[in-house]
């Protein structure tokens, strides 16, 4: 691995930190990103970046992207596709609960998504969209939720003291009072509905697997078009499914 300087462990594990800023860089820039933009977004000089990005490239964990317009553009590399496809063929939640998400996008009219747990928060790992619907928000798999962001809490709300605790500590201080109060209600409700930003809302349930939460099953849309009725049938086709798919992975939860 590039080493940065210092001793060998310490550039070792500067190295791998850099790595996973580069993947995550990539996964929030939607799968593809220049040299240029990981250069200013992560405070690296460009002689440091482009090392780390050849390295990367040489292990399979970057490919250069030729799109006849950017130079150095970057996308994941054979070795990421092939862990992804790994991970998602070994994963029970994701087999079981991934091949329902047409059905509750197209009854909803909504996008519907499945998110896993990544590091105290959830990260969308497959997504459908409404077939009669020509407009549906669009959500990339891969995507990091932030947080104090749905499926974070509602992922968290059956997480321990100690999880939560570190959750709310990397968020500003301000925003400490309003994460307490969506995890109670998400943990006393057995779901979440939460507005993102001004114009759009989640709605999503809980699955278990054995004894502990291991995803989120959940749609966003415009607030609009989930609200009243609207939201309610919404919530109670969330839960129903969840339910199912806990109870097909070993646990049915208690109802909220």
């Amino acid at each position: 691995m590039v080493s940065d300087g210092g001793d060998r462990s310490g550039g070792d594990i500067q190295a791998v930190t850099r790595t996973a800023d580069v993947l995550g860089l990539l996964v929030q820039s939607g799968g593809r990103i220049t040299l240029r933009d990981a250069v200013e977004r992560l405070g690296i000089q460009r002689t440091t970046m482009h090392r780390y990005f050849a390295t990367m490239q040489a292990v399979g964990l970057l490919s250069r992207v030729d799109d006849g317009a950017r130079a150095h553009l970057y996308g994941f590399g054979p070795l990421v596709h092939q862990m992804g496809a790994a991970i998602v063929n070994s994963s029970r939640v994701a087999m079981v609960a991934g091949g329902r998400l047409q059905r509750i996008a197209d009854r909803v009219g909504v996008t519907a998504v499945l998110s896993l747990p990544s590091r105290g928060s959830a990260v969308v790992t497959d997504s459908a969209f409404p077939l009669d619907v020509p407009i549906a928000v669009r959500i990339t798999a891969g995507w990091e939720i932030p947080p104090d962001g749905a499926q974070s809490i509602l992922m968290l709300a059956h997480m321990d003291d100690d999880t939560v605790a570190a959750a709310r500590a990397s968020l500003p201080a301000g925003q400490w009072a309003a994460f307490t109060e969506a995890l109670t209600r998400a943990r006393t409700d057995g779901y979440i509905a939460k507005l993102v930003g001004d114009d759009l809302r989640v709605i999503a349930a809980p699955i278990f697997e054995q004894h502990a939460v291991c995803a989120t099953i959940g749609v966003i849309g415009l607030a609009a078009e989930l609200s009243g009725p609207s939201a309610t049938a919404a919530v109670a086709l969330l839960v129903a499914e969840a339910r199912d798919v806990s109870a097909v992975l070993g646990r049915r939860p208690l109802a909220g």
